[in-house]
Parts: C-alpha cells; structure tokens; sequence
C-alpha cells in the first residue's frame, strides 16, 4: 500500500529581514518560527522577498494561516493561503478589511 500525503501551499511574505533571503534562509527562519524540519518545507523563491512553502498536514497549514505574521529584531514575516496557482488575493483582502 503506497501512502499518499497532500501538501498544503502557503506563502511567506517579508516585509524586512537583516540576512539575506534564499530559500535556505526562510527555510531556516520558517524552522525558527513554526517549528519542523527546513527540507519538509519546500520553499521556493516567487519574487522578491516572497516565498511559497508547503506543509504536509492541513491543520499546521491552518495553524500557520492563523499566525497572520511574525515579527522578531532580525525579520518580519506574514504568511498567506496558495489558493489554485496563487494566492487568494481578493479573499486576503476582504478578510483583512473585516478585521479593520
């Protein structure tokens, strides 16, 4: 019986960061932050200071969602959803206006 596990996408927005980003580093950081291992996380570069990194369990995809961000002196993360082929940009903001 081959075991099959899903992996929930999730995105690592930096608004700034006193080292250099790659995707070792935010593997690094997101093993500093969240907990777990830095090769389970996947990560890799989209753009600029944003990186998409998976997790195996919907729950810690749901735990980490929740988070919203983390700030520390040596960086500032916040974290999004991977919706189909992206980032639910739109339900991001509606759910960021109804908090405002």
């Amino acid at each position: 019986m081959s075991s099959s596990r899903s992996n929930y996408f999730l995105v690592a927005a930096f608004g700034r960061c006193k080292f250099r980003l790659t995707e070792f580093s935010v593997g690094l950081i997101l093993q500093a932050t969240i907990g777990g291992s830095t090769t389970c996380f996947k990560v890799s570069t989209l753009s600029y200071r944003v990186f998409k990194f998976s997790v195996t369990a919907k729950e810690t995809g749901l735990f980490i969602r929740c988070l919203f961000a983390f700030e520390c002196d040596l960086y500032k993360v916040s974290f999004h959803l991977w919706g189909n082929r992206g980032p639910n940009w739109r339900r991001e903001l509606k759910l960021f206006m109804e908090e405002e």
